[in-house]
């Protein structure tokens, strides 16, 4: 039997909708189910996901690891529930969600390391996610998204190591532990708009 713990809150909704399809709405829609069916086991695998084991390697290294790999999994989860949206709603793109939170956002702006990696590193204009990303750091708003995907970015294309990050300490873990959980609510409120 499937272990359903961890997945989005209407996954039972999405699967009875989907049952209810003719096999020619299947074919029409597929991709769009594709899309959906990939988000809720790469949500589920985010929201379960601890820690790494690694051999001879200290514990807080590990830890600032496995904050960063979480964070990366719950994006890669979001990214796929945009691309969902996008098919629903017809959009040229995806779309970007804010989620505002001075409190949250002074934390992460409390991380000078993180700081500096990010902006040395965030190069890519894509979306001025550069720009956005400086206004930030600047106390000009408290988009926690915009620090999401620029550190997803640092994490994935090789950027990020816990201690050029600032991440080797549980507080800081926390924060950013914090992070992907917004990352995960942003993504399982998509999710339910889409199956209502």
């Amino acid at each position: 039997m499937k272990d359903l713990h961890n997945l989005p809150t209407k996954h039972k909704e999405f699967n009875a909708m989907k049952k209810a399809l003719s096999e020619k709405q299947k074919k029409q829609n597929e991709k769009f189910l594709n899309l959906m069916n990939r988000f809720m086991y790469r949500y589920r695998m985010a929201k379960a996901f601890q820690t790494i084991v690694a051999v001879d390697v200290e514990k807080r290294t590990v830890d600032g690891y496995a904050c960063g790999m979480k964070l990366f999994m719950a994006y890669s989860a979001y990214d796929e529930i945009r691309a969902a949206e996008r098919i629903l709603l017809k959009l040229d793109r995806n779309k970007t969600h804010k989620y505002k939170n001075e409190i949250l956002a002074e934390r992460i702006r409390s991380n000078e390391r993180m700081k500096d990696l990010l902006l040395e590193t965030i190069a890519v204009e894509e979306d001025g996610l550069r720009v956005m990303l400086k206004k930030f750091y600047a106390n000009k708003n408290n988009e926690i998204m915009i620090f999401a995907s620029s550190l997803r970015h640092s994490f994935v294309h090789g950027d990020f190591t816990t201690a050029r990050s600032g991440l080797t300490n549980k507080r800081e873990i926390q924060t950013i532990n914090d992070v992907t959980e917004v990352v995960l609510k942003i993504s399982d409120e998509i999710f339910s708009e889409i199956i209502n």
